[in-house]
């Protein structure tokens, strides 16, 4: 009512504002109206234009617009035609054509076809409606599914345009003078609709009207009507309803009343298009969404259903794609075998079908109490599969397997919960195509899931628990793909795989494995990513053979056994490794190549942190290693070894110990509180250190040992148990850029080198002696600091060539420089200071001065043959 209230407002303000038009007999007639029936309101303005008035006829056109509350709007635009025929009676027809766009925003055309009588105060008048075009519309909050004779079909919701038609019969009653501005009328009619899908409607109607003409202010001819009315009908029962109308001539009728006037008396017909919103379309047959496959027949399974001969009956009497809507616990003395693409779906569980013709997707099921298959024989399975099954929203209980297919092309299984089975929950052999998603298996007394042969396997959001053996046992599967997937409380391995060509796991929980907790073996290419592995039993990660293993965001913790081991593997990628509380070592890799490791953590084991054997090329980078029961890191073996970004501390034995390793290269790294050596290097082709700190160890900074080439570059050791820097057997050395501190023995210690150069050495507090060469072909150095040494500064024995520049020893609590043995060839500048002694030579050496040697001690240049 709040359109029209508004509407009226504006006709009234052009009724009142006055006109200059010249009077014509008749002339155009404006009009506004509004009526209110069960609590909507629709507005009408219209015109009334009369064109030919020849004689006592009239043809007119009327333009009419509407608006309805709830935002649906309309128009008509109507053609007719009047004539007196006798004195008393006047004939008329009209033809409208209508527009509507409902609230649901569809559109309609109607064409409209009306007669009228008028005798003195009698009216009869009849309208017909036929709608044009596509009378209906879809509207899916009213699609349907429904089941008949055990077939599922489907209607479409719609939105549809009505024909109907309508009659009424009446006129002025007698109550006022019939020359009075006041005049009620009265009318009684029918009405009939009807449309596709929908019961023919009939109805009666009655109205009443009071009018009021010589309105004050307004053009001669104008009326104002009120009116109350009812209507009843089997599909609407019955309606109130109230107008108000106001109808002004435009230029004036020579006083000829627009109400009472049969020549300009309004057309009496619906306002808009009637429509019917319901489930009204045609009958479809129904095919799975998913597989576009035409849905068998359905049944619905309960314990009412029989025994577990009279269920399997009834599933195989629905055919190929049959549907079964199970309900409620059902016992089992054999298994319920599902045929051929069967589907079993309990109570709430919703499944997208299409509607054969009309391509519609809906959902289906059925509501009712959990369906729960409960097996009652432990000799037997509980739920057998047919090739291509779906089971969902269905709990499966005891019985030998919970679930169990054999060859088949695939299987789905989604929102199943197993439990108590006595061998496994679920037991699938020669699937080639297997989906589980939503699963849950509890209590099986052997695997949680058990698989072999078959194509592939993809799971998500699975959940096994409580299990006797595995919780997940793969044998043979093709692919392997699962996602969010917790395995708990197994009493053998957590995961155990068995060949395939791919494994991948995603979000993957394994705790509390009576063995390992995941065991992959001879697997070709194996994703790991989010996997969370505690409290094995045994190791934590086992990969036996295979090739591209790709580890990301891995955690392990709490492990009886090795955290990960890796044998023979070639390829491995891994980035963001944990690893913490082992009882054998963080992560051991036996053989294979190529291993590549970024970002790893590895705490609290009880063997090493880290052991390579025979593993040919390994690059590492941020690897942390703390508080390990051995070695940090131990390589045995291999082609190259590189890691940049290591840290180690507070290891029960060496933080890295190297053997016969060709190549091996640390770069930017910390070493620290360690049981027994920083760096410990035997044999190999090659080693190089740059950007490393050692400290706080409780033997030597760094041993390397028969290592044909070393390279270091800023390299800092500080704060050890004896040596240093221990060189034995090198065929070079090369040192940029090395600092010694506070050792408990020797600073540097150069045993049988081939060639050695030094470049910025920095020695200083330590128990030994600053420098001691044993036995080199050529060793030089070039800017030498060494200070507050408990032995000698420098200490030469059986070097065969030394070169120093800018060599400078500071406080040797023996002899400042010390030559023994058949050491000659001395080049360069030595100056020693505030030390016990100048030098001293066992009388052995020969010290020949080659170059121009200049020795300085205690600020006097000295001959170093002069040395006692």
């Amino acid at each position: 009512m709040r359109i029209t209230a508004i509407l009226f407002a504006l006709l009234a303000g052009t009724a009142l504002s006055p006109t200059t038009a010249a009077a014509q007999d008749p002339a155009p007639v404006a009009e506004a109206s509004g009526s209110l029936i069960a609590g909507g309101g629709t507005g009408t303005i219209s015109l009334m234009v009369p064109w030919l008035q020849p004689g006592n006829q009239v043809v007119f056109t009327d333009a009419r617009a509407h608006l309805v509350d709830g935002g649906a709007y309309g128009a008509s635009l109507g053609l007719g035609a009047r004539a007196a025929v006798t004195p008393d009676w006047t004939l008329g027809a009209n033809v409208y054509l209508d527009y509507l766009d409902t609230a649901r925003d569809n559109g309609f055309t109607q064409a409209g076809f009306g007669l009228e009588a008028f005798h003195g105060d009698l009216e009869v008048r009849a309208n017909a409606y036929l709608p044009l075009g596509d009378r209906t519309r879809a509207d899916h909050e009213f699609d349907r599914l429904f089941l008949d004779s055990g077939q599922l079909f489907f209607r479409q919701g719609q939105e549809q345009a009505l024909r109907g038609a309508d009659a009424e019969i009446g006129g002025r009653l007698p109550v006022f003078a019939a020359d009075s501005p006041v005049t009620l009328k009265a009318f009684v009619g029918g009405f009939v609709h009807d449309g596709e899908g929908i019961d023919t409607d009939p109805g009666v109607s009655t109205r009443a009207e009071l009018s009021f003409a010589a309105l004050p202010g307004l053009a001669a001819g104008s009326a104002l009507t009120v009116g109350l009315g009812a209507t009843y009908s089997e599909r609407d029962k019955g309606d109130l309803f109230a107008s108000l109308r106001l109808r002004v001539p435009l230029g004036g009728q020579g006083g000829r009343n627009t109400e009472t006037d049969p020549m300009l008396r309004r057309v009496e017909r619906a306002p808009t298009i009637r429509t019917h919103v319901g489930t009204t379309g045609a009958r479809e047959a129904t095919v799975f969404a998913d597989s576009g496959e035409m849905i068998g027949g359905v049944a619905e399974l309960s314990a009412a259903s029989g025994d577990a001969a009279a269920l399997n009956a009834l599933a195989a009497a629905q055919g190929r794609n049959g549907l079964l809507l199970a309900s409620g616990t059902i016992d089992l003395d054999a298994p319920l075998v599902l045929g051929t693409e069967q589907r079993l779906l309990g109570a709430n569980q919703r499944l997208a079908v299409r509607s054969a013709r009309s391509g519609i997707v809906t959902s289906f099921g059925t509501a009712g109490p959990n369906a729960v298959l409960r097996g009652t024989n432990a000799a037997a399975d509980v739920l057998v599969l047919g090739d291509g099954a779906t089971v969902a929203q269905i709990g499966v209980v005891g019985g030998r397997n919970g679930i169990a297919a054999n060859s088949l092309g695939g299987v789905l299984l989604s929102d199943v919960t197993v439990s108590g089975a006595a061998a496994n929950g679920i037991a699938l052999s020669g699937v080639d195509r297997a989906v589980l998603r939503n699963v849950t298996v509890v209590g099986a007394g052997a695997n949680g899931l058990a698989m072999s042969g078959g194509t592939s396997l993809v799971a998500a959001n699975l959940v096994l628990a409580d299990t006797g053996s595995s919780g997940i046992r793969l044998d043979g599967v093709g692919t392997t793909t699962l996602e969010t997937v917790t395995v708990r409380n197994t009493g053998g391995i957590g995961v155990a795989v068995q060949g395939g060509a791919s494994f991948q796991a995603e979000s993957l929980t394994v705790a509390n494995s009576g063995a390992d907790a995941l065991v992959l073996d001879g697997i070709d290419r194996s994703r790991l990513t989010a996997l969370s592995v505690s409290h094995a039993q045994g190791r934590g990660i086992a990969v036996n053979g295979g090739s591209d293993l790709e580890l990301a965001d891995v955690s392990v913790s709490d492990t009886g056994d090795d955290g990960i081991r890796l044998d023979g593997v070639n390829r491995l990628s891994a980035e963001a490794i944990r690893i913490a509380r082992t009882s054998g070592t963080g992560l051991t890799l036996n053989g294979g190549s190529n291993v590549a490791i970024a970002g790893a953590l590895v705490a609290d084991t009880a063997a090493g942190g880290v052991v390579l054997n025979g593993v040919d090329g390994f690059a590492g980078r941020d690897l942390r290693i703390a508080r390990s029961g051995a070695a940090g890191v131990t390589v045995n073996g291999g082609r190259s070894f590189s890691i940049g970004g290591l840290e180690i501390a507070n290891t029960a034995s060496d933080a890295v110990t190297l053997n016969g390793v060709d190549s091996a290269t640390l770069s930017a790294g910390r070493l620290e509180r360690t049981g027994g050596s920083g760096i410990v290097a035997n044999g190999g082709a090659s080693f190089s250190a740059s950007d490393l700190a050692i400290a706080s160890v409780g033997a030597t900074g760094m041993t390397l040992n028969a290592v044909d080439r070393v390279a270091l570059n800023a390299v800092r050791i500080a704060a050890t148990g004896t040596e240093g820097l221990v060189v034995n057997d090198a065929g070079s050395l090369t040192a940029v850029d090395l600092g010694v501190a506070r050792t408990g023995g020797d600073g540097v210690q150069i045993n049988r080198a081939g060639q050695a150069s030094f470049v910025s050495l920095l020695v200083s507090d330590v128990g030994g002696n600053g420098v001691t060469l044993n036995q080199g072909a050529m060793i030089a150095f070039d800017g030498v600091a060494i200070g507050n040494v408990g032995g000698n500064g420098l200490g030469v024995t059986n070097v065969a060539g030394l070169s120093l520049a800018d060599f400078t020893v500071d406080g040797a609590g023996q002899a400042g420089f010390r030559a023994s043995g058949a050491s000659r060839d001395f080049d360069g500048d030595l100056t020693v200071r505030n030390s016990a002694r100048a030098c001293s030579s066992d009388g052995t050496a020969s010290l020949t001065q080659t170059g121009g040697a200049v020795f300085t001690i205690n600020g006097v240049v000295t001959d170093p043959a002069t040395c006692p």
